[in-house]
C-alpha cells in the first residue's frame, strides 16, 4: 500500500531481481520530508571556498536499460541522475568489464532485447560507464532531475548490492512513491529501517518513472553506483561548512545532499542558491544550477 503525507521533522542483473523495479517488491511507504539540517551559516558560504575534488573515482558499467526519453516526458527532456560525469582521466582508469559482462555497441533499433522488460537485455558499451560516488552516510539520499510531467506520477526506487555478482546479490530497498510532476530536483532518502551500507562496498541503485504501466519499455530509467567511505577527521559544525568539507574530500553524495536539503528548507535564501550554483558548476552539472529542489521523499 502506498501512503504519502507531509511531516515536519527538526547484470546485467538476471530477470527476477531486475524486474522487481517495475513489478514491485516489498511494499514500503513514502513521506514528503521536511529537512532538519541546521541553517546556521556563521558568515561562511560554500561558494567562497568550495573545492570539489572528486579525484579518480572508480567507475562501473551501467546495468539494465537506460532510456532518456519516454511517453510522459516532454519532447527533448530526460530523467537525469545528479552525478558528475566521468572525467577523461577516470575513463582511462576504468577497470575491465565485470566477469560475464561483454561490452557491445547499442543501436537505436535494438537497445533492448528483453521485450517489455526495460531492465533486461541492454547491451553495454564503454561510453556507458558511470562513476561510483562516495558517501559517509549509512543510509544516503539520492537526487534526480525530473522534467515537468502532466500529473503526479508513480515512481520506483531500488537499491541492491553489486548485481554483477549473482551469487551474492541482495536487494535492500524496493519502494514505489509519487512524484509531484513539477519540474525540478527530487531527493530520495533511504529509510531508517533499511540495512545500513557497509564501508568499501559498492551498491547499485535505479529509479524509474511509470509513464506507461502496461508497456514498461516506455518508462524512463536512471541508475548509479554508490560506496560508503569512512571520514579521517571530524565534521565541521554547520551545514554549509559540512558541504564545503564534503566537496573538499570528494564525497559528492553528501555535499549534494547537504546543499539540496538547505535549499529545500529555505528556497529563497540567496546564499544557499549561490552555493548550489557553485557546486553544480564545479561538478559539470551547470544545466541544473537554477533548478529548484521540489521534493524530498523519505522512504519508509
Amino acid at each position: 500500500m502506498l501512503m504519502t503525507k507531509t511531516v515536519t521533522l527538526s547484470s546485467l542483473l538476471p530477470g527476477a531481481l531486475a524486474l522487481m523495479l517495475v513489478t514491485g517488491g516489498p511494499g514500503l511507504a513514502a513521506i514528503s520530508l521536511q529537512p532538519t539540517l541546521s541553517t546556521s551559516v556563521d558568515g561562511l558560504q560554500v561558494a567562497s571556498r568550495l573545492r570539489l575534488r572528486l579525484g579518480s573515482r572508480p567507475s562501473r558499467y551501467r546495468l539494465g536499460a537506460f532510456r532518456r526519453g519516454a511517453s510522459c516526458l516532454p519532447e527533448g527532456s530526460e530523467l537525469t541522475a545528479l552525478i558528475p560525469p566521468v572525467a577523461p582521466s577516470e575513463q582511462d582508469a576504468d577497470p575491465p568489464p565485470e566477469a560475464g559482462v561483454t561490452p557491445a555497441t547499442v543501436t537505436p533499433e535494438d537497445d533492448t532485447l528483453g521485450g517489455d522488460d526495460p531492465f533486461l537485455g541492454e547491451a553495454l558499451a564503454p561510453e556507458l560507464t558511470v562513476p561510483v560516488d562516495a558517501t559517509v552516510s549509512e543510509r544516503p539520499a539520492f537526487f534526480v532531475y525530473i522534467p515537468e510531467l502532466e500529473a503526479p506520477t508513480i515512481a520506483q526506487f531500488t537499491l541492491q548490492t553489486d548485481p554483477t555478482d549473482p551469487l551474492a546479490v541482495e536487494e535492500l530497498v524496493n519502494v514505489r512513491f509519487t512524484v509531484s510532476g513539477e519540474e525540478g530536483i527530487v531527493g530520495i532518502q533511504l529509510p531508517e529501517t533499511a540495512q545500513s551500507l557497509e564501508t568499501d562496498r559498492q551498491y547499485y541503485w535505479q529509479m524509474s518513472v511509470e509513464c506507461n504501466a502496461e508497456k514498461l519499455t516506455e518508462n524512463p530509467v536512471i541508475s548509479g553506483w554508490v560506496q560508503r567511505v569512512v571520514l579521517d577527521e571530524p565534521l565541521p559544525e554547520t551545514a554549509l561548512q559540512q558541504a564545503a568539507f564534503y566537496a573538499e574530500q570528494g564525497i559528492w553524495q553528501d555535499a549534494l545532499s547537504t546543499l539540496a536539503t538547505l535549499r529545500y528548507s529555505s528556497p529563497n535564501n540567496p546564499a544557499f542558491m549561490t552555493d548550489w550554483q557553485e557546486l553544480m558548476e564545479a561538478a559539470g552539472l551547470e544545466r541544473f544550477s537554477d533548478q529548484p529542489v521540489t521534493q524530498m521523499i523519505n522512504l519508509e
